[in-house]
């Protein structure tokens, strides 16, 4: 991105990289795991003629700091941080692991900020790290990330291993193998939030959306289908053809459904 970097600092004094992107309706970006701000600058790009976008990287990754403890909290406090400078009319949209961060948020603050959930990964049918975190643990304290990126993919990802394999060759297989130690805290995280879609029942009170492509994974469908039955008042948004990674993929398509989802036509 050619924008201008910026700081804001969290609640615990954690440093958070930032770029502010375009004109428009305030939207904050909460990224998913293995990734950081520059994974959306396709996407943001293509929203910027309508849309002020805040891309932070997430701690621990990017050019954002990192703390020695890290929990939920930490994440919401993070968010809290940016929308602050965003303002109180932003529209938050979190990706993956990102969106289960904006879930959580919108559900203990008091704040009223619309929320744009892009398949979140619900443990609907049984848990999504279970048994294999420890494996995955194990490998990343014992410095074989790529051993352990490799694990994660087929196991919390649900990745065929010819896909896998095309992610470990490919560019971004370096950048992946650096930051794959964050994912031992955050699927920790995602199944400390237990099973089913029932703990956000309470979101009916709140303008919530989800994005769901047609050609994601069964997981991910499962998923969004949970969420939305669990949250009658949700606006379903169906991306036809599109899958996890459609903001890099297909970023014309992608911001057009979320302009879709924030009401932008």
């Amino acid at each position: 991105m050619e924008n201008q970097e910026k700081l804001a600092s969290s609640s615990d004094g954690t440093k958070l990289a930032y770029i502010e992107v375009g004109t428009g309706p305030a939207l904050v970006i909460t990224h998913g795991s293995l990734a950081g701000k520059d994974q959306w600058e396709p996407a943001v790009q293509e929203l910027s003629g309508d849309v002020t976008c805040y891309v932070y990287d997430r701690r621990g990754r990017g050019s954002s700091g990192d703390s020695p403890s890290y929990s939920m909290q930490t994440e919401m406090d993070d968010l809290a941080a940016i929308l602050q400078i965003a303002g109180e009319g932003a529209t938050i949209l979190g990706h993956s692991y990102g969106a289960l961060c904006v879930l959580e948020y919108a559900l203990k603050s008091k704040g009223h900020h619309p929320i744009i959930a892009f398949e979140p990964p619900l443990a609907v049918d049984e848990p999504v790290a279970g048994e294999p975190w420890v494996e995955y643990r194990n490998a990343i304290e014992a410095g074989n990330n790529d051993d352990a990126l490799r694990l994660g993919l087929r196991s919390f990802v649900r990745a065929s291993d010819a896909e896998v394999e095309a992610m470990a060759n490919s560019s971004s297989w370096p950048s992946l193998l650096e930051i794959a130690p964050t994912w031992v805290r955050e699927l920790r995280e995602i199944d400390a939030l237990g099973s089913g879609a029932s703990r956000y029942a309470p979101l009916v009170e709140r303008s919530t959306a989800v994005l769901v492509g047609t050609a994601t994974s069964p997981f991910l469908l499962k998923s969004a289908e949970a969420l939305i039955d669990a949250v009658p008042s949700i606006h379903p948004v169906s991306m036809p053809g599109l899958n996890h990674f459609a903001h890099v993929f297909d970023p014309v398509g992608f911001a057009g459904h979320v302009r879709h989802a924030m009401g932008i036509e």
